[in-house]
């Protein structure tokens, strides 16, 4: 993903690290995952790159003059929020996304769930959310942030169910599904791919046929 400048971007790799390079130049490596990295998001507004893993770890990079400085860690644990006391457990992240304003971030995992975070202070990270089972009957592939437009911050999940779904996280309870599309029809096509439009009218979604 791009980072800064154009001539900025980050790779992600099985290896667990995240590589930062500047003109086709490595500048710095960051290390702190424990399994492949899965998804890489960054805020331009915030200056904040986050990082997924394969065992639910979540890093939060933020920008310094020489690279970026060391992470703040969000672990991934379904079973945090009201109604599933005690049963928190890792689990494989497939997703992540930063809002426009830099403030929320999402993830999304193979339990079917997506947790909300508040990273508006990035080195203290706060829980908002857990949401999506009740829509979602199949793994959450690809989740992204609607950047402008009457929608705004809100969130756009994508199935291997062929389900579409639109969640408005911007204010309390941050859970409220909006709209949900089956773009399948209900052949229960799996979609892997999701771009939003940056003025936020158009959300396009890519299936395996």
């Amino acid at each position: 993903t791009f980072v800064g400048s154009p001539a900025e971007l980050v790779s992600a790799g099985w290896d667990g690290s995240l590589k930062f390079w500047k003109n086709g130049q490595l500048v710095q490596t960051l290390k702190g995952h424990s399994g492949k990295v899965v998804s890489v998001a960054y805020s331009r507004t915030a200056g904040v790159l986050a990082s997924a893993d394969e065992n639910g770890k979540i890093l939060l990079h933020r920008t310094q003059a020489a690279g970026f400085a060391p992470p703040a860690t969000l672990d991934w644990a379904v079973g945090e929020g009201p109604g599933d006391p005690g049963q928190a457990r890792r689990a494989h992240l497939t997703s992540i996304a930063i809002n426009a304003d830099g403030t929320l971030l999402a993830a999304s995992s193979w339990t079917k769930t997506i947790t909300l975070w508040d990273i508006s202070t990035p080195q203290a990270p706060r829980k908002l959310a857990a949401f999506g089972p009740r829509l979602h009957k199949r793994v959450i592939y690809k989740l992204e942030f609607i950047p402008a437009g009457p929608s705004r911050n809100q969130l756009v999940s994508v199935d291997w169910n062929g389900l579409v779904g639109l969640w408005n996280t911007a204010s309390a309870p941050h859970d409220r599904l909006e709209r949900s599309r089956n773009t399948g029809g209900g052949q229960g096509v799996s979609l892997f791919a999701l771009a939003v439009h940056p003025q936020g009218p158009w959300v396009v979604g890519g299936d395996k046929r």
